[in-house]
């Protein structure tokens, strides 16, 4: 009988301790993963944060791109810093408005009393010496695959590459 009530106190004493232990381990992993969870929270919104002012600098280049298909322009911001040395304000827009002013470079006469011309939006910067272009008189068209040199006065020259009617 001394057995049992021995027993008996012993039994809910090592459950007590056992579930005890198993809180502060339980608890202790919670306390970890909250660590862990927080760390990432802070690193997520330092990477959003970067993010944020990333888009704001691009933003700040978007009006030299105005009215200009976000496919067009293939320039890194180095080269648009360089054009800008040279005397360009607002390198792309230049560049294009240039190369619209210069219909001579298109090698094929309009047909049925149609003149030859570019087109801003579908004139592509392809880096900062080659530009491609698409040209047409509203019955015939084509591409040039043209190079440009920018001055150290701003001053665009071109030269055709290549051309196609298609």
């Amino acid at each position: 009988m001394k057995l049992l009530k021995y027993l008996l106190f012993i039994i809910p004493s090592i459950l007590a301790i056992t579930f005890f232990v198993l809180f502060i381990n339980v608890n202790g992993k919670l306390d970890q993963a909250r660590n862990e969870f927080k760390k990432k929270t802070e690193k997520y919104n330092n990477e959003k944060d970067e993010l944020i002012s990333e888009n704001k600098k691009l933003k700040s280049i978007e009006p030299s791109i105005k009215n200009i298909s976000e496919n067009s322009i293939y320039l890194y911001s180095n080269d648009i810093k360089d054009m800008k040395k040279k005397g360009l304000s607002n390198p792309v827009q230049h560049i294009i408005s240039n190369l619209m002013k210069h219909n001579e470079l298109i090698p094929y006469k309009g047909i049925l009393g149609g003149t030859m011309r570019f087109y801003e939006k579908e004139i592509r910067i392809l880096t900062n010496k080659w530009v491609l272009a698409y040209f047409e008189d509203g019955h015939i068209g084509g591409y040039l695959l043209l190079e440009y040199n920018i001055s150290n006065d701003g001053k665009i020259n071109w030269k055709r590459i290549a051309s196609m009617k298609s």
